[in-house]
């Protein structure tokens, strides 16, 4: 039988409350700014033999005649996520002698060792030392109207967090290990950052001695901790708003082009190990 105009309707609020609309929305947004955007990628969980999907991997490509053969490009992995209600960000991520700095920029070079490793603070130039990260996080959930607030881990939430980093672990240990033609003449720098968009709002706590309030936010950095095996690992997720992702994903671009103006200066100064 034909859907019938009530029935119309109710798919469209469906579809409004879930994450679709807001996934084509991202595509849409992001290939008209003129990203490459491939949506569904699909992802091999190695616990289950499955496949999974994260929802787009974008990256964004421009000729640049003045950087021979230098290649510096973040690759966004993102997922989207449409909450009703507010996801919080809270417990500023402790700096510490002890911790690895290493985790919160995943990157990968060509050759293996660049001389420019040692020459471009990649780290200074992703804003490393100066970004507020995050290392816990909740979902507020209510289980009907009326009912009080929740603060809790939603499986959805969880997941899509998850998905990113296994993704980006496993993309940039696959171009690590990927056997590049001694010949190549590339020096490559390439980056995975992970991205939760989220449809709703974004608070982040603040805990202070003056007590505890909740800032309102468009994105805040967050120190997301999981295995691959039983080898721990740590990636920097983004969570941000809708609104946000394409002026963030801007900035990750300036980053990306100052960087690649530094590499170049590195190579001029080899030219007789690489021509």
């Amino acid at each position: 039988m034909p859907v019938t105009p009530e029935e119309k309707a109710q798919i469209l609020a469906c579809l409004t409350r879930s994450g679709y609309l807001l996934e084509s929305r991202l595509v849409r947004s992001l290939s008209e700014a003129g990203f490459f955007v491939e949506p569904n990628v699909a992802l091999l969980d190695r616990r289950t033999g499955k496949s999974r999907e994260v929802d787009l991997v974008a990256e964004f490509y421009e000729h640049n005649p003045k950087l021979e053969k230098i290649s510096v490009r973040t690759h966004f992995v993102v997922e989207a996520i449409n909450n009703s209600l507010p996801i919080v960000a809270m417990t500023e991520h402790p700096e510490s002698p002890i911790t690895d700095i290493d985790a919160f920029v995943r990157y990968a070079t060509t050759p293996s060792d660049a001389p420019f490793q040692t020459r471009v603070d990649v780290f200074e130039g992703k804003g490393v030392f100066t970004e507020k990260r995050y290392s816990q996080y909740c979902g507020i959930t209510r289980k009907k109207a009326g009912d009080e607030l929740m603060a809790s881990h939603p499986e959805d939430l969880y997941s899509s967090l998850l998905k990113i980093a296994e993704f980006i672990e496993q993309q940039a240990s696959e171009f690590e290990s990927r056997q590049w033609p001694p010949e190549d003449p590339y020096w490559r720098l390439w980056f995975w950052q992970g991205v939760l968009v989220v449809g709703g709002e974004i608070l982040t706590l603040d805990d202070s001695a003056d007590g505890m309030s909740l800032v309102e936010t468009p994105r805040a950095p967050l120190v997301f901790n999981f295995h691959v095996g039983e080898q721990p690992k740590t990636v920097v997720i983004q969570l941000v708003r809708e609104r946000e992702l394409l002026p963030f994903a801007r900035r990750v671009i300036e980053e990306d082009r100052t960087l690649a103006l530094e590499v170049n200066d590195v190579r001029s100064t080899f030219q007789d190990r690489v021509t």
